[in-house]
This record gives C-alpha cells, sequence and structure tokens, in this order.
C-alpha cells in the first residue's frame, strides 16, 4: 500500500480468510506481470480483454503482483493468493481494484480516459461490473 498521504490508493479487498490486500500498480509491478505471463499492459486492448474475456487466472496475476509486497511479507504464493479468493463478490472486488488501480497509474496522466476507456475503443468496455 502507497504509504504517501497525498497519493490515492485503488480500493483494499478482502478475501475469503478476511485479509485485506492493498493493490499498487507501478511500471515495475507492469514489467514483473508482462515477463511472468507474456501479456503487455502497453497493448491497448489488453485491459479490455481481460475485462471481456473474464481471464481470471490474468485478472489474479496482476493483482498478486500489484499486492507483491504484502504477498511477500505474508509468505502467500501466487497459488494460494488466487486461492484465497473464493466467492463470485471476491472476484468482482478484484477486478474492480485493479481497473481502479491501473486508472491511478496512467501512463498518459493528461488523458481524459480511464485506462479500460482507452483499451477498448467503441466496445463499452469502461469496467468490470
Amino acid at each position: 500500500m502507497n504509504k504517501n498521504p497525498m497519493v490515492e490508493n485503488a480500493p483494499a479487498v478482502r478475501d475469503g480468510q478476511g485479509r485485506l490486500w492493498h493493490p499498487q500498480i507501478d511500471c515495475g509491478v507492469l514489467r514483473k506481470f508482462e515477463r511472468a505471463t507474456g501479456v503487455s499492459f502497453f497493448d491497448p486492448v489488453t485491459l479490455a480483454g481481460m475485462v471481456e474475456k473474464r481471464k481470471v487466472a490474468d485478472l489474479f496475476d496482476l493483482m498478486y503482483f500489484a499486492c507483491h509486497e504484502e504477498c511477500e511479507e505474508r509468505k502467500v504464493s501466487l497459488d494460494e493468493f488466487a486461492s484465497a479468493f473464493t466467492t463470485a463478490e471476491q472476484l468482482k472486488n478484484v477486478g474492480e481494484s485493479v481497473v481502479h488501480a491501473m486508472n491511478l497509474f496512467s501512463p498518459s496522466p493528461t488523458s481524459q480516459k480511464t485506462v479500460a476507456e482507452s483499451a477498448a475503443p467503441g466496445t463499452g468496455a469502461t469496467s468490470i461490473k
């Protein structure tokens, strides 16, 4: 979690074990995610594809990397992390938190569009519902 009170954070997500996770996305997180999965967030349709196709594995991989410091502190592996979210509501919350974190980390801060809107021109995909 970003400890700077002047920087907005994405919403925390509670897993099935009651633990709170605080995703934070930056270039380092996106590089780790890309190296691990081969999926690039600098490809303009990636986030929209995850949203529309509900690529749950990619979503949890990104959330894991966005919470990597907390996972290391708690000694939680990627598989343990993904398995801790057990309900559809928790999955929805993870998706919304990841989209929010991506919007906070916008490669072009002058853009008025969110990352999801930019990633999905004409598709209407702007968030996970």
